[in-house]
């Protein structure tokens, strides 16, 4: 009989795309699908209640692509096993607790970052106790915790939390496929920043230095790609008010996978500027195309070393200086797989679940 692996889906279907915890979903899906079934498993959707914190609102065309959503939607009670790859307050914990005293249901989740927590100052009013009622109801029914860094499993290990399950540090990966460095065409320096719009990313930092650098004559334009977050008002004043916006500074802020890829190909540097992560998608994207990446000098940066990475200080002068390094540095041809992808992702994720189902079995 065919094992049924259950994923969680009740908030990501109406989730907001390309950006942040939606497209590692989706990109999960896709590479995960087949990585099951080649040893008998199947992909479902799973909802726990009949009701959602996102009724009523409209399914996101990113998300609507992804091959799990056009399968019949199963119950917690109708899987082998469970997955909470995007958990919410939408997921009825305590449903899950009481499946689990009928019957053997092995659940993996996972936290991509524990910032709201950690870094109140980042985020809205009452975010924090909020993310730490999710973060603890989560360690309470999972069986194995997925972190995509170590520096995540760190931040975990401070809050010096009664921890149950067992934790287990997966990296996230690239979506695109890995090219060598492309020829430089012209002699304009184009940076490019993928990134929703909120406090802890460095937008401001990232557009003062690249004001500094066309004082000093760096011929440079600027693309910023991401949705307006949370707490943005100043930023977005200054951003709307740009006297370059139009012109040598792009914000677009609904461009798809196919447009950054595009805008990759085009781009000499790709910047990181942000003040916290818990992975930083982005940086593995740019490697993948075949540019320098200029990054703030994070921990969760220094896990993952490249030969195309430029790690800066968290000041403008220190990030006008990297860019303008990078600018002048042509990258190097990295070798097939040196730059981790999302199938990676996916089939180790998938080796947990394995396990996982095994470990029942026996």
């Amino acid at each position: 009989m065919k094992a049924t692996v259950g994923s969680e889906v009740q908030s990501y279907r109406t989730s907001m795309a390309p950006t942040g915890v939606p497209r590692v979903m989706r990109e999960t899906h896709r590479y995960l699908i087949p990585t099951l079934e080649s040893w008998g498993a199947e992909l479902v959707p799973v909802k726990t209640s009949e009701r959602s914190e996102t009724e009523g609102r409209h399914v996101d065309p990113y998300v609507g692509s992804d091959p799990v959503l056009a399968r019949n939607f199963r119950w917690p009670e109708d899987v082998d096993l469970l997955l909470l790859l995007n958990p919410s307050t939408a997921i009825d914990f305590t449903r899950l607790v009481r499946v689990r005293r009928t019957r053997r249901l092995p659940i993996i989740a996972m936290i991509n970052d524990l910032l709201p927590v950690r870094h109140p100052e980042w985020f809205p009013e009452g975010a924090d106790l909020h993310y730490r009622v999710l973060f603890q109801q989560i360690l309470h029914v999972a069986d194995h915790v997925v972190l995509p860094s170590s520096h995540v499993l760190d931040d975990l290990k401070d809050l010096g939390w009664s921890v149950r399950p067992q934790l287990h540090v997966i990296h996230l990966g690239s979506s695109f496929e890995q090219r060598p460095p492309r020829e430089m065409k012209g002699e304009v320096c184009e940076l490019l920043y993928v990134s929703t719009l909120a406090p802890r990313k460095g937008h401001l930092r990232l557009l003062e230095a690249f004001d500094q650098l066309r004082a000093s004559g760096l011929p440079v334009r600027l693309t910023l790609v991401g949705r307006v977050g949370w707490e943005v008002d100043d930023l977005l004043a200054v951003l709307r008010d740009h006297p370059e916006l139009g012109e040598s500074l792009r914000w677009l802020p609904n461009a798809d996978d196919e447009q950054v890829a595009e805008l990759l190909a085009e781009c000499t540097v790709a910047v990181v500027p942000a003040e916290g992560e818990g992975f930083g998608l982005f940086v593995e994207e740019a490697l993948t195309a075949g540019v320098m990446v200029v990054a703030t000098d994070l921990p969760v940066f220094r896990e993952r070393p490249n030969r195309n990475l430029i790690l800066c200080e968290g000041s403008v002068e220190g990030l006008a200086s990297a860019i303008r390094e990078a600018c002048q540095r042509r990258p190097q041809v990295l070798a097939a797989g040196e730059v981790r992808s999302m199938r990676d992702f996916a089939e180790d994720l998938a080796s947990l679940v394995r396990d996982s189902m095994d470990a029942g079995a026996g």
